[in-house]
């Protein structure tokens, strides 16, 4: 099971749910040259390349946890793409994705009806 946004590829899924939308904030500053902390995922990372990872002196921080680096930026501060909570209504501002409940083919089907039913129960948001 995982959340996305976007479904991955052409192949139509046996088990999808879209569970609403949410948006990219930014934090930080937004000066690519400033001194402050850069937050990413290792796919954001290799993305940048590596004549812009080395053309800047700020510190670094690489990690594929959303938790870690939503925390790093809330108490240490720095610059980080974090997506908002996931809302029933399409926000009127930022950079909007729809969100979506992804289940594995071999799933167990009555544990995605209970998980479809009521996926915000169910993880706790």
């Amino acid at each position: 099971m995982i959340l996305i946004s976007q479904e991955p590829g052409r192949k139509k899924y046996r088990f999808i749910r879209e569970l609403g939308y949410q948006t990219l904030v930014r934090t930080g500053k937004k000066d690519e040259n400033s001194s402050t902390t850069k937050i990413y995922s290792s796919y954001e990372y290799a993305s940048i390349g590596t004549r812009a990872q080395k053309k800047t002196d700020a510190p670094v921080v690489v990690s594929n946890s959303l938790a870690v680096r939503k925390f790093w930026a809330q108490q240490f501060g720095g610059d980080a793409w974090i997506p908002s909570e996931i809302t029933a209504t399409a926000p009127s501002h930022g950079l909007v994705q729809k969100v979506f409940l992804l289940g594995s083919d071999m799933l167990n089907p009555k544990l995605w009806k209970i998980l479809s039913e009521k996926p915000r129960t169910v993880m706790g948001t």
